[in-house]
């Protein structure tokens, strides 16, 4: 660990190098638009150009570009295209000519220079240091192969300061990075998670690289993950934060003895404390102690909103405004936290948006992952330290499992990765049938609706005899069985079915307990909108006989209800909030007096043998709420309650549905 005076001298070194840089660019930019005074100028159509704005841009207007550039409409420019500004547009506003450097502008022959290439030189190394894109050292070299340079070849650059001196301040790769030849398919994201690093890390290393324009066989520097540029160890780009705690100080106290009881340092105490005489503190004598990030307790999320940022990767179709509405901030607030410009971002960039849980992905969004890891719940008074010891862990592993993260402290409910694989869960089983019968019993049988036992075996028909020895695939809560596939995300499988990614969540049966991370071949139920049942009374239940009893010796009749032996004038109630669309019956035969409910989804409760009603057809009621009172009207051996569930004209067994008694 080098000492606060290294620090100090190596931080005073790295500005006066980036003060040094600011000169020579700005110099360098200087002699560009000086030495191109008398020529035209060149620009290559980037994203969300318009011809509009490239006039405005270099003080011209669109009908002289249009005119020296044969462009018979406004509207018809094409990405890619290299458009002539004729000499004196560029500069009507000097403050106009610097950005038109950095986005690509190459001078016309008299400001192109010839650039012999040297032993180690590269496309991209070149471009780098002459603050230009890869694609425009393109554009001026059309004829040649960029990727594949070699020693004494001569291409055409601007004829800038340091064109001419470029093979001079040539840099070679060095220990702290290597070469990667770009290969057909791959894209700037994969290579960089491939080579453990963010792709800022990899923009920064090869400044004139185009994330969207890479081609197989250009070669990129990989910057180390393991080392920086003066050799200094660091890990991956982790936001060592320290905080403050303050300290009184009580007699007998020392200053070395405080910094040892809060595991610090003399010199971290006293640069917390700087113009304070450690060595002549006094009882009462307040100190400010630094606490490290990862020893802080598990920050409230009310707090971590406003405290902390989180990594977010770009997704197709996004825009930096749409994902600052979606997580309920300003663009501006996106833009202050984001060191790069935000007007064209690509897929799979990562940018910082304020804290949305640690994930690198909004809730749902995170592609199937091929293995599932241990997982831990952040409990208040929790310290990263903490959870690490906890688990066998060092920091830096439980770092590296949670590197989207990017900050040691952590929030109450946050879900934190702990390495080691384990299975998804089961949600489903395979049932051979040992008793053959209708597909509506079969269901009862197994202790799920007709509806599932349906949706879940594509062979079986509604009107089916479901025979001995068929193999049934029943999940083990009600919906259907959705087996996730390589791309797939929670929200894009929620949204492909009509369910609400929320009603998945809410029950870890359904297989899913964290939405980023969902496993390529598992399978999540996708749950039936079931009402939220409850038993219609309150009194206490007997069970008599069970649904799909058998009414007659062939057992051509069954039970189509479940009865339950209750006293005579017990109030009977609501199961579920819904419609009165039935009050009456025969009091001699059948259901007798009976009531019917309809609710939501197509589902219906009917309420049988009653004595008296309470509400009236049309009427809506609430869970809970008295419909009538039991009694033995109709075709009725004692005083009971016959209940009915159907859903879309299937009658359901109520046990699979109501709550265990």
């Amino acid at each position: 660990m080098p000492s606060d005076r290294q620090l100090h001298r190596r931080f005073a070194a790295r500005r006066l190098i980036a003060v040094g840089a600011a000169v020579l660019v700005a110099l360098g930019l200087v002699l560009v638009s000086t030495s191109g005074a008398s020529a035209d100028t060149f620009y290559k159509i980037r994203a969300g150009d318009t011809l509009s704005e490239i006039a405005d841009r270099y003080g011209t207007t669109v009908e002289t570009l249009q005119a020296v550039n044969g462009i018979s409409s406004a509207h018809h420019i094409r990405i890619g295209q290299v458009i002539r500004i004729p000499d004196g547009s560029s500069q009507a506003s000097d403050s106009q000519a610097s950005p038109a450097v950095h986005a690509g502008i190459s001078t016309t022959q008299p400001g192109i220079a010839d650039y012999t290439v040297r032993d180690g030189d590269t496309a991209y190394a070149i471009a780098g240091r002459l603050d230009m894109n890869l694609q425009d050292l393109r554009a001026l070299n059309p004829e040649l192969d960029l990727s594949n340079l070699h020693p004494g070849q001569k291409i055409r650059v601007p004829a800038t300061s340091s064109s001419s001196g470029a093979a001079a301040t040539t840099q070679p790769s060095g220990p702290a990075t290597t070469e990667y030849s770009v290969r057909a398919g791959d894209n700037l994201s994969e290579i960089a998670d491939r080579h453990g690093i963010s792709v800022e890390q990899l923009l920064e290393q090869n400044p004139g690289l185009t994330p969207h324009q890479i081609h197989p066989g250009d070669v990129i520097r990989i910057p180390s993950a393991a080392s920086s540029g003066d050799g200094e160890a660091v890990v991956n780009s982790w936001l060592r934060s320290v905080h403050t705690t303050s300290y009184t100080v009580r007699s007998g106290d020392l200053a070395s003895l405080i910094a040892d009881a809060h595991g610090i340092s003399l010199n971290e105490l006293q640069t917390h404390n700087s113009g304070v005489d450690l060595e002549l503190i006094q009882p009462g004598q307040v100190l400010y102690v630094p606490v490290p990030a990862y020893n802080m307790p598990a920050l409230d999320p009310a707090e971590a909103v406003g405290l902390l940022t989180s990594d977010y990767v770009v997704q197709p179709g996004d825009t930096a405004s749409g994902i600052a509405e979606r997580y309920g901030f300003s663009l501006q607030a996106l833009r202050q936290i984001n060191p790069t410009p935000l007007e064209t971002i690509y897929v799979g960039q990562t940018i910082r948006v304020p804290w949305m849980g640690g994930s690198a992905y909004a809730p749902g969004e995170a592609p199937a992952v091929s293995a599932r890891y241990r997982t831990h719940v952040v409990e208040a008074g929790q310290t990263l330290a903490g959870i690490a010891a906890a688990y066998g862990l060092s920091l830096d592993q439980l770092r590296e499992f949670n590197r989207a993260r990017g900050t040691d402290l952590v929030v109450i409910g946050e879900r934190l990765r702990l390495g080691g694989e384990i299975d998804p869960p089961a949600v489903a089983e395979d049932v051979i049938v040992e008793s053959a019968d209708l597909v509506q019993y079969t269901a009862a049988h197994y202790g799920v609706t007709p509806h599932t036992l349906l949706s879940n075996n594509a062979w079986l028909g509604a009107d089916d005899w479901v025979h001995v020895g068929a193999v049934l695939r029943t999940p083990f809560r009600e919906g259907l069985l959705v087996t996730v596939q390589a791309g797939d995300t929670l929200r894009g499988i929620a949204n492909a079915h009509g369910v609400e990614i929320d009603d998945i969540l809410a029950d870890p049966g359904h297989g899913v307990d964290d939405p980023n991370m969902i496993v390529i071949g598992q399978e999540i139920i996708l749950p039936l909108a079931v009402p939220n049942f409850r038993w219609p009374t309150d009194a206490e239940i007997i069970l008599t006989d069970p649904f799909g009893l058998c009414r007659n010796w062939d057992c051509s009749y069954r039970h189509r209800g479940l009865d339950m032996a209750i006293d005579s004038w017990e109030p009977i109630v609501a199961a579920a909030d819904g419609l009165v669309v039935f009050v009456g019956g025969d009091p001699s035969s059948g259901l007798g007096w009976y009531i019917e409910i309809e609710h939501a989804n197509g589902w219906r409760t009917v309420y049988a043998h009653l004595i008296e009603f309470a509400v009236y057809q049309g009427q809506l009621v609430q869970r809970g709420e008295i419909i009538g009172y039991n009694g033995t009207t109709g075709q009725s051996t004692g005083p009971h309650l016959h209940f009915e569930v159907r859903h879309n004209d299937w009658y359901v067994d109520p046990a699979v549905v109501l709550p265990p008694l």
